[in-house]
């Protein structure tokens, strides 16, 4: 928004990773501050003060603890109040209270907006704005892929398939692993690159351990920059059992030039055009992932196909320019209490119904 030419300012956690991020942006203006509890004096006087400055024409929360604190100084304030909801856990009370306190709820997915309709929130409170990506900085590149993939001791014949989120049970990272083993039975240049943290990392080195391709498996902790790893990838995936509102990494990958392969899950399929950029595949079931797996690897013109056009949907679909248009047009429309319709999501992906 601010490369659009709007005035931005931001109360952040200083040092976080949304704070070092938007910090050599032209045009954001920091203020530090962190809720550590829905009423957070701290963080409200800096808002308050931050909202003051700046006289905005609309104050957004993006995480729900911050909500009722932002939502009180907005109300004190008298500036409208909008709310970013990024996946299906919104308390039951929030749903119910806050359409009093807020002109719309910003979701990143169609799946997203349904299940709110689902759970009594007005259709016309609600709209969809997928998660930007700066498509310019998330681009193949051949020296980057190069210089990280030695760093990494991978051989020029290897085929990486790549993980990056928490490494947690809804992600699906136990099946995966075991998919990925078979897959690697399969395939003898297939290898993993595994980068995150979770309460589930010993439980994944347990299985790495015990299998006979440990070798072939490559642990990476937590990147605030995932970029020099999507580079050295040939496929990344996404193999969540529980429900995604998005995937945001399906994204940034489809960026680099990269098929995906995503969990048949929530609103995954929104990130992706199913079978032209990438595929869809049960959560959770080891055998039909352990196929997918094989059958990409060994396709390396359909990777580099799937790649070209994973790279020019990004662009079209999700670049942040294109999700700043599409800000100001919803920011521009009034809100409404309208019933709730049955809408078309934006994509009719190929084979879905």
């Amino acid at each position: 928004m601010a490369s659009a030419g709007h005035r931005v300012a931001v109360v952040a956690t200083p040092g976080s990773g949304i704070w070092r991020a938007l910090e050599p942006i032209a045009g954001v203006t920091l203020y530090g501050a962190a809720f550590t509890r829905i009423f957070d004096s701290s963080a409200m006087r800096v808002l308050r003060q931050a909202v003051r400055d700046l006289r905005p024409d609309r104050v957004f929360s993006v995480f729900e603890r911050d909500y009722w604190g932002t939502a009180y100084v907005a109300a004190q304030l008298g500036v409208p109040l909008d709310l970013f909801v990024h996946h299906a856990g919104l308390r039951r009370a929030n749903r119910i209270a806050l359409p009093w306190v807020r002109r719309r709820f910003l979701l990143p997915s169609e799946n997203l907006r349904q299940w709110l309709i689902s759970r009594g929130v007005a259709a016309g409170r609600i709209e969809v704005l997928g998660n930007p990506i700066d498509t310019y900085r998330f681009q193949p590149s051949a020296a980057l892929r190069a210089s990280t993939r030695a760093a990494l001791g991978l051989a020029n014949d290897a085929i990486l398939i790549g993980f990056v989120g928490r490494i947690e049970s809804n992600k699906g990272v136990i099946p995966f692993a075991d998919a990925l083993n078979l897959a690697m039975a399969r395939v003898p240049t297939l290898h993993a690159l595994w980068v995150g943290f979770g309460r589930r990392e010993s439980d994944l080195d347990r299985i790495i351990q015990r299998s006979p391709f440990a070798h072939r498996h490559i642990r990476r902790g937590w990147a605030d920059d995932p970029l020099p790893y999507y580079s050295a990838m040939d496929i990344l995936a996404l193999p969540s059992t529980g429900r995604e509102a998005f995937g945001r990494v399906l994204v940034e990958a489809q960026a680099c030039g990269l098929p995906v392969i995503g969990s048949d899950i929530g609103g995954i399929a929104e990130t992706m055009l199913v079978d032209v950029t990438g595929r869809l595949v049960e959560p959770g079931d080891v055998d039909a992932w352990a196929h997918e797996v094989t059958q990409l690897a060994l396709d390396t013109a359909g990777r580099a196909r799937m790649g070209a056009s994973g790279r020019a949907f990004a662009r079209s679909a999700f670049d942040s320019a294109v999700v700043a248009a599409a800000f100001e047009r919803i920011l521009q429309s009034p809100a409404t209490d309208r019933p709730a319709v049955p809408t078309a999501p934006r994509w009719t992906p190929a084979g879905r119904r």
